[in-house]
Formats: structure tokens, sequence, C-alpha cells
């Protein structure tokens, strides 16, 4: 960027070989002033993508649970008795899982089996493969349905620190030293000491809400 000068052994930067840079030297206070523009400094880059605070451990301990629900309604003409379960078993790295439903009337009673399969998840790949009875949607838009068979699909789900939208960048620069907020959707997410220069905030995650960010700067003034 400038020119070195060798002094007593000893190497120096001329300040005159350094373009759009212009200094004065301040005799009465022995000061010298330099005035340099942004883009001749350090360029100063912040990751602000969200991180894992910790080390997660996945325990494989085998574990089973059953969750249930009775009702019972006798003010209709025909009383009705209900009953709604979901039964799941887990062993290592699988999970079972099978949902039903119990209803009798006074004329009739009924069991159903609802959705039944078995589920897989590759946490370092982000698949999930389930085996049986499953649910399939064409997006947002589309509409769902429940198929049987073998389902491998992607799960993002199962990093819930994975992004899986773009991020915003957000860059400017500063005279002096200055103190930087950053607001996502109104709300105070970070605050940073910048030094004089150009800076950049790389994948501030305003991915949800408005999907909004501002930067607000006090500099030494």
């Amino acid at each position: 960027m400038g020119r070195d000068i060798q002094f007593a052994q000893e190497t120096y930067v001329s300040l005159k070989s350094i373009s759009e840079l212009t200094f004065q030297i301040n005799e009465e206070e022995v000061s010298l002033d330099i005035t340099a523009p942004p883009h001749l400094f350090e360029k100063q880059s912040l990751d602000f993508s969200y991180k894992k605070p910790y080390k997660v451990i996945f325990t494989k301990d085998r574990s089973a649970f059953l969750n249930y629900a009775f009702n019972y309604n006798y003010k209709t003409l025909e009383p009705i008795f209900n009953i709604s379960g979901e039964l799941g078993i887990s062993i290592g790295d699988y999970l079972g899982t099978s949902t039903f439903t119990y209803e009798k009337t006074r004329d009739k009673e009924n069991a159903v089996r609802l959705i039944t399969g078995i589920t897989h998840n590759d946490r370092q790949k982000l698949m999930s493969s389930v085996f049986g009875d499953f649910s399939a949607s064409s997006g947002a838009l589309g509409s769902g349905v429940v198929l049987g068979g073998i389902n491998f699909s992607k799960n993002f789900s199962i990093d819930p620190y994975f992004l899986r939208f773009p991020s915003l960048n957000l860059s400017g620069t500063v005279e002096t030293p200055s103190d930087a907020e950053v607001y996502l959707d109104g709300l105070l997410t970070r605050k940073e000491r910048l030094s004089p220069g150009e800076f950049l905030f790389n994948d501030v995650p305003a991915t949800v809400g408005f999907g909004t960010a501002k930067i607000v700067i006090k500099d030494a003034l």
C-alpha cells in the first residue's frame, strides 16, 4: 500500500506514498494528525450465525411411552365412548410408533389402527427414513395424503441450528471507534465494538417474523 523506507536499520512506511491519505504535524501539541478513507483500514468481518451452545449428547437408551385420551359423551341421543392413543418404543437410533382409536356406541363398536411406522434419523446427513405409514405433502399450497411403504426425505428439524434459508449480510463504514447495535424485527440481538474502517456482519439470522434488520451506530462523538 505504501513505500517502505529504511532508516537507522528500521523499516518505516512513507505516508506521502499512500494515496488518498492526508496528514498534518501539529507542532504545538507535538502530535501527528492522520486522515484516511475507510477502505484503507482492515475490513472487519463478524459471524452472526447461530452456534450450538454446547456439545449435544444423544443417548441411545431403550424407552417406551403411551399417550391416551378417553371421551364419553352422554348428552347426545346416542351415547358415544371413545379411546384414542399413541404407543412408542425407542431402541438405539430407531423409533417405532403406532396410533389407534376405539369408538363404541349403542349399536356398534369400531377399532381402527391409524399410522404405524418405524423411523430412523441420520443426524449427519439430516435424513429421515420411515418404514410403514407416513404423511406426504406437496407443499404449503398443496395437499397431503397418508401413504404406506418406505419413505426417504430430508429433515432439517433434526438439527435446530441448521440454517435452512439464506441469511442477511449487513455492511457499512465507520470513521471513528464506534458501538454497533443490531436489531432483528425490533429486538436487540447483539452489540459489537467496531474499529474505524469497513465492517461486514455475515449470516445475520433474520428469517422469521418480518425479517427486518437494523443497525444503530454510535460513534466516538
